[in-house]
């Protein structure tokens, strides 16, 4: 039986995972449904969280609430990984299977290809066009591979926000018509030839298939609803699928909405204007061509575009979880001001008036402004203030949208053994599992390079077979030995004769006493410069061959080389592939 929506938001000063579990424990998020007096309850909670993250941490953080006790956990699936994990939403029994995300590499060269396609079959009228700048078409596979790229970024935001490719004519005036149809020729790759392509291969877009699972979850549910209580937390449903489990959900019996932040300091005038509309063109599926919202970039809107798709009030949606202290709420009510739309920004006389000096001294109490330099002085500013915080036993995070910002305070904190959690992740290049990948690729490809040579024995999941002890020994060995002499010639060929070299020259008399090297380490070097050379081997042979070779081929080939130098003495390559850097790694070379 419908009823009226059952909302809740966590404030944004509150912890919100601790908030969640807190009150779904002791039954204030659900009358009625208190797990804290009887833990078997959870078991038939359906919890939906924005991501994989989230869902991660919240089995620790029931843990806890029930004192350290095992427990049986609720049903917890992330909506916004969805494309990622397979399993993350149930599949209705009664539906056909959806066609499988194509995998990105395989979606990237595809696309590059069609892009390389494109620019031969270019009118030739298009290249005559007179213009101060010239047209910029792809000269090489490596421009039609970022050109691929940026336009993959352009469908995924178009397929989350299921737009709609044919209002992209009417988006340009009439004065640049001539331009604008070479761009109009251009994404006829993603609205013909790509879908044809997909619709070949029996496969689909990673985000339009998400958005197709979360539509089929959302249809599941409201066709036949779980007997527990079905919690969405977190989601703001700024994507139309994510919105729509959301409508459903809070429409069930036992559905519960819980919204991250949302503001209740802005005043109804300014809470108005973020949902009225430009008149400028949109391309969203559902939207009136001349209907595009006025304010997308204010962090509120999502969650008012949200409400009024639920028909709900902002009024409607109960507060979740402690009163927050006195300051941080004067400190809540400030940056809401600060980001109150431009239409009413006459409202801050108002608010100057209302709160005393006082006030908002205290809303800033604690807050600090600093001004850097450069970039590196701002990483090791903050980087400073955080370990303070931990040498005073206090708990301390870096918030940022700047990705370069928060990788160089990360390096900096390393510099003091350091280990920092990012919750956007690292890229996977940057992980020690693909980090190893290339430095096999560059040593066994580019030569041996010296430095790269040295970087690769001394990674911490190289193996070659041999304990950690004996690799690293031999690795100091090597150095001191052979790459601190003259440059070897190019290959492992050339390293084993700069070995042979090297070990005939302390041989001599007038040796410096740093490069005397015992008989038997330089037994163990050879034995270390055979069981590299054996690793890269299978890339190796490559080098220098101006032949064609399959991708496939070239990958199945680093894929041993990786293995066989990560594999350890016992013949496992399980530190290889451990851990999220693993998994991803994993996932990419397959």
């Amino acid at each position: 039986m419908a009823r009226s929506a059952r909302l809740w938001s966590v404030p944004p000063s509150v912890p919100f995972l601790k908030t969640l579990v807190d009150t779904l424990v002791d039954g204030t998020l659900i009358p009625g449904f208190r797990p804290l007096d009887d833990p078997l309850l959870l078991p038939s909670v359906t919890l939906y969280l924005p991501t994989r993250r989230a869902a991660r941490l919240l089995p620790e953080l029931f843990q806890q609430r029930f004192g350290g006790r095992p427990v049986l956990l609720p049903a917890i699936r992330p909506v916004g990984d969805a494309d990622e994990d397979a399993q993350s939403l149930t599949a209705s029994a009664d539906l056909e299977p959806l066609p499988p995300a194509m995998p990105l590499l395989e979606r990237h060269l595809a696309m590059t290809r069609l892009v390389k396609a494109w620019k031969g079959m270019l009118r030739r009228e298009a290249l005559s066009l007179r213009s101060d700048e010239p047209l910029g078409l792809p000269a090489s596979t490596a421009d039609a591979a970022w050109l691929a790229a940026d336009l993959l970024t352009l469908m995924d935001e178009v397929e989350t926000e299921e737009a709609d490719w044919s209002e992209l004519s009417g988006l340009v005036p009439e004065d640049h018509a001539r331009y604008w149809q070479i761009t109009l020729d251009f994404l006829q790759i993603v609205r013909e030839a790509w879908p044809a392509h997909l619709a070949e291969l029996k496969m689909m877009d990673p985000k339009a298939r998400r958005s197709a699972l979360i539509r089929r979850e959302a249809e599941r549910l409201e066709r036949t609803p779980p007997r527990g209580p079905v919690i969405v937390a977190g989601v703001t449903g700024s994507v139309p699928a994510t919105a729509e489990l959301l409508k459903v959900v809070s429409r069930l019996e036992a559905g519960v909405v819980v919204l991250p932040g949302l503001d209740r300091h802005l005043d109804n005038r300014s809470w108005a204007v973020l949902g009225q509309r430009t008149g400028k063109a949109s391309m969203r599926k559902g939207v009136a061509p001349k209907d595009a919202a006025t304010l997308p970039s204010h962090p509120q809107y999502s969650l008012k575009q949200l409400l009024d798709r639920l028909g709900a009030a902002r009024e409607e949606v109960a507060t979740l979880g402690p009163e927050p202290d006195q300051g941080l709420l004067l400190r809540e009510e400030l940056v809401s001001e600060a980001l109150r739309p431009a239409d009413t920004s006459d409202g801050w006389t108002a608010y100057l008036d209302t709160r005393s000096e006082t006030d908002r001294a205290r809303a800033l109490d604690g807050v600090s402004i600093m001004t850097a330099r450069n970039e590196a002085d701002e990483a090791l500013s903050v980087a400073i203030a955080l370990r303070e915080a931990i040498e005073r036993q206090e708990s301390a995070a870096l918030i940022s949208p700047d990705r370069m910002l928060t990788r160089r305070v990360a390096a900096e904190l390393a510099r003091w053994n350091i280990q920092v959690d990012d919750s956007a992740g690292r890229p996977l290049d940057q992980t020690a599992p693909a980090i190893l990948a290339i430095l096999a690729a560059k040593l066994a490809l580019g030569g041996c390079d010296p430095i790269d040579l040295l970087a690769l024995l001394k990674h911490p999941l190289t193996r070659l077979g041999l304990p950690v002890k004996d690799i690293r020994s031999a690795a100091r060995a090597l150095e001191r030995g052979v790459v601190r002499g003259p440059r070897a010639r190019p290959g492992t060929a050339g390293l084993r004769l700069a070995v042979d070299a090297s070990r005939e020259e302390v041989s001599k008399a007038h040796t410096p006493r740093w490069k005397k090297i015992h008989d038997e380490d330089w037994d163990v070097i050879a034995n270390l410069v055979d069981r590299l050379a054996n690793a890269l081997k299978p890339l190796e042979e490559l080098a220098g061959d101006g032949g064609t070779i399959l991708l496939t081929d070239l990958a199945r080939r680093h894929v041993e080389v990786i293995e066989a130098i990560s594999i350890d003495h016992e013949g496992s390559v399980a530190e290889l592939y451990a851990g999220e850097a693993g998994e991803a790694l994993a996932q990419f070379l397959t």
